[in-house]
């Protein structure tokens, strides 16, 4: 179980990495559809989020199972479509391994561009 809870971490630094208000996911289930991600609309799972404004975001995120869990924090630049889409996606891939779940809340931060954002990450 802990090779899961480790991986699950990498995966989201990993996603952080490449790339206000609210938080959390849909509850995924191992075999349940996938996030309903419509780009051209900006909508997850039927909700709008903003597309043009690319901010710093503040990311906490939980992974948990049966024996232990762990948690972490990140710091993300750019929509909140992007960041929403892409933690969706992740906490759908989570719940297909079926050895636990993860959620993720995030808020904005004053942090005005890409390198004072990702200075974050290094600490």
């Amino acid at each position: 179980m802990k090779k899961f809870l480790y991986v699950a971490l990498v995966a989201l630094t990993m996603g952080f990495m490449t790339s206000c208000q609210s938080g959390g996911s849909t509850s995924y289930t191992k075999g349940g559809p996938m996030p309903s991600i419509n780009f051209e609309a900006g909508t997850v799972n039927g909700k709008t989020y903003d597309t043009k404004t690319d901010k710093c975001w503040k990311v906490d995120i939980s992974a948990s199972s049966k024996e232990q869990s762990a948690s972490e924090t990140k710091y993300y630049w750019g929509s909140e479509f992007e960041l929403v889409a892409e933690m969706e996606e992740l906490m759908w891939t989570v719940a297909q391994t079926g050895q636990g779940n993860a959620s993720y809340s995030y808020s904005a931060t004053s942090d005005a561009d890409y390198e004072t954002c990702m200075k974050h990450n290094l600490k």
